[in-house]
């Protein structure tokens, strides 16, 4: 980056906070659920009803994941969900879902030994995206923003490749 004169800009945390455009908007235009929400604060989606594993296996294809995985049922039928990024504070995501009536929780990542356990509890399913693959909808939609701005920049988006593997048993 120095050898090259380089400006790595990252306004990750900052960018969640942008109406319409941060993370959680761009995350949930790229599913397409941008008008299935119904509540103003959080980010609560009623879905037409499906399984939990055809959820996932769309939420896969949009975020162009190899896999994600799932907690609970695959059968389940989702119709109500709770969608977050990242790796926020699962138990809390768990408590939303709950308090929303929601079927399913779609998130980043969580620590399994504690949050998984806790999802399984309370009978909330959940469907993990990966921490990258459920930013760069928002990251992409920071440099989408940002270069209008400021066109006398150079500059250009670095895409990374998604980290998780999976091999089937």
């Amino acid at each position: 980056i120095r050898k090259q004169d380089l400006v790595v800009y990252r306004l990750h945390d900052g960018w969640d906070q942008f109406p319409q455009q941060g993370i959680g908007h761009a995350l949930a235009r790229t599913l397409g659920w941008s008008d299935k929400r119904v509540d103003e604060k959080e980010y609560i989606y009623q879905l037409p009803p499906v399984a939990l594993s055809e959820l996932a296996i769309d939420i896969g294809r949009k975020l162009h994941k190899e896999g994600l995985r799932l907690i609970g049922d695959p059968r389940r039928m989702v119709r109500k969900v709770t969608l977050d990024w990242g790796s926020p504070g699962p138990i809390d995501i768990i408590l939303k879902a709950l308090r929303h009536g929601c079927d399913a929780a779609v998130t980043g990542e969580v620590l399994d030994w504690r949050d998984v356990e806790f999802a399984r509890d309370a009978g909330v399913a959940w469907i993990l995206m990966g921490h990258q693959a459920s930013e760069t909808p928002g990251m992409q939609s920071f440099y989408e923003w940002f270069k209008p701005q400021y066109p006398m920049l150079p500059g250009e988006y670095a895409s990374v490749d998604d980290p998780d593997r999976f091999v089937m048993m």
